[in-house]
């Protein structure tokens, strides 16, 4: 994505933690060692914990890396439920206009359990919150219609 013009040169002046997705072991490491260069410079840390963009309605393996650097750099994690995926999809720079929906979880405590029980408690207030907000875009996903 850093080689992507205007956009890559964006995201490397708001400090964008990058790493090679192709190489798991090196991609751990950069995220550490420029994670806590960012934490040390007074940034927040965002994660998606899925570690890439999904279309609407899927859902993803929440992986362990977030919770793995709140708890090596002491810091709480706070999810983040959002739509944005229906008005820009996955594998397209065109985005389409409407209004999107964040919702801001509870903050869970970097010292309230081990790695794999804080992306449990992360991906359980993200998902549960995740209908609530969508069907709004041009992409909505399907949703499954209800019998009775």
């Amino acid at each position: 994505m850093f080689k992507i013009p205007f956009f890559g040169w964006g995201l490397k002046l708001v400090k964008t933690i990058g790493i090679d997705r192709n190489n798991r072991r090196e991609a751990n490491e950069q995220l550490i060692k420029q994670g806590l260069a960012r934490k040390n410079e007074g940034y927040w840390i965002t994660i998606f914990p899925e570690g890439t963009r999904l279309a609407p309605g899927k859902r993803g393996k929440y992986k362990l890396g977030g919770a793995r650097m709140a708890k090596m750099f002491e810091m709480d994690i706070v999810p983040v439920a959002l739509n944005s995926g229906e008005f820009w999809p996955k594998n397209s720079f065109l985005k389409y206009p409407g209004e999107i929906t964040v919702i801001i979880c509870p903050t869970i405590p970097h010292a309230s359990g081990s790695e794999a029980e804080l992306m449990e408690k992360c991906e359980h207030l993200i998902e549960t919150q995740q209908p609530l907000i969508s069907g709004a875009g041009p992409f909505a996903a399907e949703m499954p219609s209800e019998t009775a």
